[in-house]
C-alpha cells in the first residue's frame, strides 16, 4: 500500500491505494493483478499500449470531465476492461464493472 490515492501496476509489483474499504480493496487487487498478467504478456509494450493510455485516461481533466458528465465507468476503456477481466479470469475472484 502507498499513500496515493490512485493504484499502480509495474510488472510484478502492485502499488496498491490505501484507505480502501476490504471489499473494494480486493476488487482493486484483482484489477491490478490483471494489469501485472498484461505487463506479461506484452512485456515492454505494456508500457506504450497499456500503462500510457490507462495514466491519461485516469488523469487527465477532459477525460475525468467526460467520464463524469456522460456517467461512463473509468473500466469502459479497453485497458481496464481487459484488466479486470485477465484478473477475474486467472484469480476466479470479482473484480470492477
Amino acid at each position: 500500500e502507498w499513500r496515493l490515492k490512485s493504484s499502480l501496476s509495474l510488472g510484478m509489483f502492485i502499488f496498491l491505494a490505501e484507505d480502501r474499504k476490504p471489499l473494494t480493496k480486493h476488487k482493486l487487487l484483482v484489477h491490478e493483478y490483471g494489469h501485472t498478467v498484461q505487463s506479461l504478456m506484452l512485456g515492454p509494450l505494456y508500457l506504450v499500449v497499456i500503462g500510457l493510455p490507462s495514466v491519461i485516461w485516469a488523469g487527465f481533466p477532459p477525460f475525468k470531465r467526460l467520464r463524469s458528465s456522460k456517467h461512463i465507468s473509468y473500466y469502459w476503456l479497453y485497458t481496464e476492461r481487459f484488466a479486470n477481466y485477465l484478473g477475474e479470469k486467472i484469480t476466479k475472484e470479482r473484480s470492477f464493472k
